[in-house]
């Protein structure tokens, strides 16, 4: 019992660290892309880039950080962690990334595989094992 409520705290702590990571960083691009527009065409003060700029640039580490945690813990396919490292790099896209994970239950330890599988064929019976097996029945 006690295992299994650490493991869905757990899991829930890494769903919510991706999720919310994911939405910061779709913010940070609001604000970086609005910062560049009051600097460049506005011929505004620079402070709002260095300002947003810092703050994305820790919002993408921690998105990244957050992706490579998750794919640990869920157990993505090869393709979903550079999918979502590539998806950080364009703007907005983070938000759909997370939406989609979510809705194909690539944040859930639900659709992972079983840590014990057996990978190899049992070991055949010995003459008097199957007749021992046989005649107890």
């Amino acid at each position: 019992p006690y295992t299994t409520l650490f493991r869905s705290r757990n899991e829930r702590f890494f769903r919510l660290a991706f999720r919310t990571t994911a939405l910061i960083e779709g913010i940070s691009w609001l604000g970086m892309l609005t910062a560049l527009a009051i600097k460049y065409p506005l011929h505004g003060s620079p402070l709002p880039v260095t300002i947003w700029g810092v703050g994305a640039g820790i919002a993408w580490i921690a998105f990244v950080l957050a992706c490579v945690a998750a794919a640990i813990r869920f157990r993505w396919t090869w393709w979903a962690l550079p999918t979502g490292i590539i998806a950080s790099m364009l703007p907005f896209l983070t938000v759909p990334f997370d939406l989609w994970m979510e809705r194909t239950g690539r944040l859930s330890t639900a659709n992972r595989p079983a840590n014990h599988v057996q990978t190899t064929a049992p070991h055949p019976l010995t003459k008097e094992e199957a007749s021992k097996d046989v005649s107890t029945k």
